[in-house]
């Protein structure tokens, strides 16, 4: 969960330098579009969805065994 966590603040890092990292690809800051930053915005935008949903899976778990015992008690009341 910790390389989840690492990889999450490395990717939003990138999402938030995108402009950045896409004048150093090639793009041209007088243009109005910059067609490298947008490609570097959707793929890590993407990827950052797909690590929440990494990072999530294990919490839902966790929590369902939580509940889990609960909703006994409930059940022979």
């Amino acid at each position: 969960m910790l390389a989840g966590v690492v990889a999450v603040t490395i990717t939003l890092l990138t999402i938030g330098f995108a402009a950045d990292i896409g004048y150093v690809f090639g793009d041209n800051l007088s243009e109005k579009t910059r067609s490298r930053a947008i490609a570097i915005f959707g793929i890590e935008f993407w990827i950052l969805y797909t690590l929440i949903n990494m990072i999530e899976a294990p919490c839902k778990a966790f929590l369902d065994d939580l509940v889990a015992s609960d909703q006994l008690k409930i059940k022979m009341a």
